[in-house]
């Protein structure tokens, strides 16, 4: 175990294997969403009347991260037996400050490189690795990899992958992955493949394919297709009050290569011509 784990378990009086990290990210003063100014190093002990003291559980969240303030990063320890779940966050009456920083990059590492390693989706990490890699994040992250990898990342994420990639990643993506890549994003993400890939995401997108592509997005999505490749589109029938899915075929009817489509209702055209009107 790490020396500074091992001083946080004697600091709090319990065994080293009961310590716990929580990742937590305050305003300007330090001051966190139920307003507890934290120190930047130390045992704390919050507050009575305070609530507790609040962040995530090796840095797991349910709550849209991107909303919450940034400035100050950081990586406490507590122990297990007194975190209280809060459903998409916790609280602890006291903690060790392990690492307080501005710096996203220094924290989120700070935590990826304490045990359990790997194992969580953290928010605001920045990974990277070779062929054949495993990388996950949570909100935020940014994954990069080579030929092969597998990249799961949350809303707001950027994952970069190679040939026959897999990326998946939340709402509000940058999705980008080589040759016969297979990407999957939320709402309002934009994907891009090479040739052979296969994109699909949700409603407000922009997926870009190369060669033989299948490209799938949700209402109001804009597709752009190599040749041979094969757009649709899934939207929401009020009148049938069903799914329903438009599909177009490059190279057919008209539809040509490297032009953007949109798809509104069931209804497709040029996204210039959408955007005109």
């Amino acid at each position: 175990m790490r020396p500074e784990l091992q001083l946080a378990a004697t600091i709090l009086g319990c065994d080293p294997a009961d310590v716990v990290l929580l990742l937590r990210t305050c305003d300007s003063d330090r001051r966190d969403p139920g307003g507890f100014q934290c120190p930047e190093s130390g045992l704390v002990e919050a507050p009575r009347g305070s609530g507790g003291i609040y962040g995530f559980l090796w840095g797991v969240n349910s709550v849209n991260w991107e909303t919450w303030e940034k400035e100050w990063w950081m990586v406490v320890a507590a122990v297990h037996s007194e975190v209280i779940d809060l459903v998409g966050m916790v609280k602890v009456p006291r903690c060790v400050v392990l690492c307080s920083t501005r710096d996203q990059y220094e924290a989120t590492q700070f935590l990826y490189k304490r045990p359990p390693p790997g194992m969580y989706p953290i928010p605001g990490i920045t990974l990277t690795g070779g062929k054949y890699t495993f990388l996950m994040g949570g909100d935020i992250s940014t994954l990069k990899a080579g030929d092969y990898a597998r990249l799961f990342g949350n809303n707001g994420s950027e994952l970069i992958g190679g040939y026959r990639s897999l990326l998946i990643g939340g709402a509000r993506s940058s999705l980008t992955g080589g040759d016969r890549a297979k990407i999957t994003g939320g709402d309002h993400s934009v994907l891009t493949g090479g040739n052979d890939s296969t994109l699909t995401a949700e409603d407000g997108s922009t997926l870009t394919g190369g060669k033989s592509s299948i490209l799938m997005g949700g209402n109001y999505s804009t597709l752009t297709g190599g040749d041979d490749s094969v757009l649709s589109w899934r939207w929401w029938d009020e009148d049938g009050n069903r799914y329903r899915i438009t599909t177009i075929y490059i190279g057919e009817d008209g539809y040509t290569a490297g032009t953007a489509y949109t798809c509104i209702d069931g209804m497709v055209s040029e996204a210039s011509q959408t955007e005109e009107t």
